[in-house]
């Protein structure tokens, strides 16, 4: 992969290149004095350039202690230095470093590839507790242009103006400098007909990322701070955040190198070969098996559903017979007099909220709900408080004290993250002891759980006008939109809400395989039952591994792990023996209780579920050592 790499080496300094790249790296620290794009000799330290010239180093800050150790400002001694041919026939440099006054030793390398140069970094602790560091990339900026994966994609980087981008943690509430966020780890420095792209390599884990360029890395939220003055040298950096430093456990970070023709799209493209298993996931994976709760074979024939979709694409936009046919069947599922679709089950809660405003002016929401309870209720202007986990008697004491009209009691039917039921019964007396509206957003129980699959709210024994209830056709049906039930005089004013009318509804076809997977739910029992079955065979199967679950019956199982960044290095290496799942930490999960969230189907076969559970017992043991 890497044969065109090559490695020089002076008294003072190594020089790696491939075809596209030459860096060279100061013996004495290990800092990068020289990035050159080879195709146009540009040097993106720009040593010519005496208010821009840069280097490029690593900082490490010790969360523990406060202190901060920079390659550019703190004395280090560089304790061994190996230089030399790599693995795959790159040409690499590994560098043994000691920061003055670090508990910790840092192993640096600097490893050329045929398409790329490679940059790690790893911290092993040396003495003192174990603690949380933060790794920071000091990168040289090639450009003020960049282009990143996201809804603006171009950004012309002023020192005055500090930016930051994540990758990684979603922030379901964040504020207006957190919303930048990157799905694909990736950005491209634009330079007339290059670009150089810096890069996360997918084999190292990571809980979060933030690419910044003046912004201050000691802050989540960049709060508009400098991290230098306007007329000293600008940097890039790329922050790994919440890391765990463990006796015996090493921590990692890296970020990739490359420079390429023309702009963007060639970056991306690099990016997507280098790591193609990711972009073009295994058959069984892309096919979508095992992915939903409903899991089961193509829904018909191909050439039925042709035949149903036979004329209508003569008529264009006329498509909306498939709409109204989807709302109908969806109240008549539910047993309730009208039901309105959404172009996303996240708009549930600003269209509820947006109608019921103007008559409720609190709401109570469970304190881990889904954003879109909190989203909506703010945007409508209501007063949001929140009640704890089990704590009924809070909200009680809340509800019995509350002035003015009548509130509304708003939580998540299954809580997604943990997998465990809210207590809708007792929601409900509450709701009719204090005459206040119960709101309930199902999207992980509708279709999945209750005798018939009407959710969370049938398997509490509530009556379809107990509750007003919010669900989403992506979760078990593995369709797409959401909807909302309840009383026409309801319905009809969420279909007229501003935030109902700026959304589309899901496509014809969407709503065509909507129809379809619903009337699988109706006249397919069995796939519950085996739903069901699948879901107690796994959760015992793990529990006799010695994994810790919370008790419950929900398909979605989490696999407590406590520790961040074992979360994410065990959800990386079970996609590596070909299972996908997911790891969750703070700020998604309280601190100290990072998880995998396992989504059970009824597709999954049992020798599916042993090959998972044997999978999870492998990495566990590999992480221990």
């Amino acid at each position: 992969m890497a044969a065109n790499a090559e490695l020089t080496e002076t008294a003072m300094r190594w020089t790696l290149s491939n075809a596209s790249l030459t860096i060279t790296i100061d013996k004495s620290n290990g800092t990068i004095v020289s990035l050159i794009d080879v195709a146009d000799g540009f040097d993106a330290c720009r040593p010519d350039d005496e208010n821009a010239a840069m280097i490029g180093g690593l900082r490490v800050a010790d969360e523990l202690t406060g202190e901060t150790f920079c390659d550019l400002s703190t004395e280090s001694i560089v304790t061994v230095a190996e230089a030399g041919p790599g693995p795959d026939g790159s040409q690499q440099v590994v560098l043994g470093k000691q920061f003055q006054g670090a508990q910790f030793s840092a192993r640096v390398t600097y490893r050329m590839e045929a398409d790329c140069l490679v940059w790690l970094a790893e911290l092993s602790k040396r003495e003192g507790d174990d603690r949380s560091v933060r790794i920071v990339f000091i990168v040289p900026q090639p450009s003020h242009r960049l282009w990143g994966p996201m809804h603006d994609p171009f950004i012309d980087l002023q020192p005055e103006q500090p930016i930051m981008i994540r990758h990684g943690l979603g922030h379901g509430r964040a504020v207006a400098s957190q919303k930048r966020a990157v799905p694909v780890g990736l950005l491209s420095f634009i330079r007339e007909q290059r670009c150089m792209a810096l890069a996360l390599p997918v084999e190292v884990p990571n809980v979060l990322v933030r690419f910044m360029n003046n912004a201050d890395e000691g802050h989540l939220n960049v709060s508009n701070s400098l991290a230098y003055a306007q007329d000293q040298r600008e940097y890039f950096k790329v922050s790994y955040d919440l890391l765990g430093l463990r006796e015996g456990r090493p921590t990692r970070a890296g970020v990739l190198l490359s420079a390429h023709d023309g702009q963007w799209r060639a970056a991306m493209g690099w990016y997507a070969e280098r790591y193609a298993k990711y972009f073009q996931p295994d058959p069984g994976i892309r096919d979508h098996d095992g992915v939903y709760h409903g899991g089961r074979p193509f829904a018909g024939e191909e050439a039925e559903i042709r035949e149903q979709m036979k004329g209508r694409r003569e008529r264009g936009v006329r498509w909306t017979e498939l709409h109204g046919q989807l709302e109908r069947e969806l109240a008549e599922f539910f047993g309730t007099p009208d039901a309105v679709i959404l172009g996303a089950a996240y708009f549930g809660g600003p269209v509820y909220f947006g109608v019921m405003a103007e008559k409720h002016h609190t709401v109570y929401c469970y304190e881990n709900s889904h954003s879109n309870l909190f989203m909506g209720a703010k945007a409508a202007g209501m007063d949001i408080k929140t009640f704890a986990h089990g704590d009924l008697d809070s909200l009680r004491a809340q509800l019995a004290d509350h002035q003015g009209p009548p509130p509304v009691i708003a939580t998540d039917g299954v809580y997604s993250i943990c997998g465990e039921m809210a207590p809708l019964a007792e929601l409900k007396e509450l709701a009719g002891q204090f005459g206040a509206e119960l709101f309930v957003d199902d999207a992980h129980g509708v279709f999945a759980v209750g005798p018939t699959g009407r959710g969370a709210a049938e398997l509490c024994g509530l009556a379809p006008g107990d509750a007003t209830v919010m669900g989403s056709m992506s979760k078990a049906l593995g369709c797409n939109g959401g909807f909302i039930c309840g009383t026409e005089e309801l319905v009809d004013a969420c279909r007229r809400s501003p935030a109902a009318a700026g959304s589309a509804v899901p496509p014809a076809p969407i709503a065509a395989a909507c129809l379809a997977a619903l009337a699988i739910v109706r006249e397919e029992p069995e796939l519950r039952d085996r739903l069901e079955a699948n879901t107690k065979t796994f959760r015992a199967g793990m529990l006799d591994r010695g994994f810790d679950i919370p008790a419950g019956d929900h398909p979605i199982v989490p696999i407590m792990l406590g520790e961040a960044t074992l979360a994410t290095r065990m959800a990386s290496m079970m996609l590596d023996e070909g299972i996908y799942v997911i790891g969750f930490s703070y700020p998604v999960v309280p601190k100290a209780a990072a998880r995998i969230r396992v989504q059970i189907s009824a597709a999954h076969t049992p020798e599916q579920l042993d090959q998972c559970m044997n999978a999870f017992a492998k990495v566990r043991k590999a992480c221990k050592k």
